[in-house]
C-alpha cells in the first residue's frame, strides 16, 4: 500500500459509484472508502450502507488485503450542507 499511497491520499477523496479509496498510514493505521449511491427513501440510506460495505470487502479480498473492524457509516449528500465551491456552482446554474 505504501507503494501506491499518492493514488490513494486523501485530497483525492471523492464519492464515486465503484468508491474511493484514501488513506495515509503515516498519520494513522486505517483507510477510508466513499461510496455513492441513490435511493429514494430513508430505509435506502441503510441498505446503500450495507452494498458500500460488501463492495469494500471484496475489494479488500480480491487484493489479499487484510483488515478488522471494518465499519460503516452513511449520510443523505442532499442534506449536507454546500461547500463554497458547491455554492458558486450553484449560484452560477441558477442565474
Amino acid at each position: 500500500m505504501l507503494e501506491r499511497a499518492a493514488e490513494h491520499d486523501v485530497l483525492r477523496a471523492a464519492f464515486t459509484p465503484e468508491g474511493s479509496l484514501t488513506y495515509d498510514v503515516a498519520v494513522r493505521p486505517a483507510f477510508t472508502f466513499r461510496f455513492l449511491d441513490s435511493g429514494e427513501a430513508e430505509e435506502d440510506i441503510l441498505e446503500a450502507a450495507e452494498r458500500a460495505e460488501a463492495s469494500a470487502r471484496a475489494w479488500l479480498e480480491q487484493r489479499g488485503y487484510g483488515y478488522k473492524n471494518l465499519r460503516s457509516t452513511a449520510e443523505d449528500l442532499s442534506q449536507a450542507p454546500l461547500g463554497k465551491r458547491q455554492r458558486r456552482e450553484a449560484a452560477r446554474k441558477g442565474s
